[in-house]
């Protein structure tokens, strides 16, 4: 998934496609009176992208409320691979891309269990 942040959250866009897939029955249930995802043992990779530079771990919405989300339909192991600066330090794109490139690549390296990681390095590059 990609998600860039858009005053310090989720797109609307987004935020939509959660509201249509987060449904009792389909991605969450109810046992016992408490709530259960559906979505165990799936795996999510998620890249970000902000404009600004690192927010305090308090004011990181985007990160935050993605990873409640997920958590929220049963995935639980979520990796997150930020670029950020790009508005405030355009000299610094580059570098950005090519360091979340790299930490794609050490993905790819240490896990067999995420698919499409090319093509979101074909989508960085």
């Amino acid at each position: 998934m990609t998600a860039p942040m858009y005053n310090l959250s989720i797109s609307s866009q987004l935020k939509n496609y959660f509201d249509l897939i987060i449904r009792a029955g389909l991605t969450f249930s109810y046992i016992n009176n408490e709530r259960v995802g559906l979505l165990k043992n799936k795996k999510a990779l998620i890249l970000t992208s902000q404009g600004g530079l690192k927010y305090d771990k308090d004011m990181d919405y985007l990160n935050n409320y993605l990873r409640d989300l997920l958590n929220f339909v049963g995935i639980e192991d979520s990796t997150f691979i930020g670029v950020e600066g790009v508005a405030m330090k355009p000299n610094n794109i580059e570098l950005e891309h090519s360091n979340a490139e790299k930490k794609l690549w050490i993905l790819l390296i240490t896990t067999n269990n995420f698919y499409g990681i090319f093509n979101m390095i074909y989508i960085l590059n």
